[in-house]
């Protein structure tokens, strides 16, 4: 999650630079579920919770990190389940709201 964090900080910080318009510190989205399942994997005590936070957390990161190093359209294939699947539903609507409200 560590690592994920930090490709993803340095991938706002060079957007600057090039890349994608779009990438802020307040565009985690997906980032946030592994967040939450870091969470529960640790307070659960479930290893395989801990996989797969770190799975989406890089997911994302790397997904923002070649949005911003010359490929913005670039979307990586959990943000396009994220987009198809979860995005269409109004509580994932309004629980991303706040988590972007709180990162701002």
């Amino acid at each position: 999650m560590a690592v994920a964090a930090v490709a993803f900080l340095w991938a706002c910080w060079h957007n600057r630079l090039v890349g994608h318009p779009e990438v802020r510190l307040d565009q985690w989205h997906h980032f946030y579920l592994a967040i939450m399942l870091a969470a529960l994997g640790f307070w659960l005590r479930k290893d395989w919770l801990l996989v797969v936070a770190a799975i989406i957390g890089m997911d994302d990161a790397w997904q923002h990190l070649r949005q911003v190093t010359g490929h913005p359209d670039y979307h990586s294939p959990l943000f396009q389940l994220f987009a198809q699947m979860l995005w269409p539903l109004k509580p994932v609507q309004w629980l991303v709201g706040i988590l972007n409200e709180v990162f701002q």
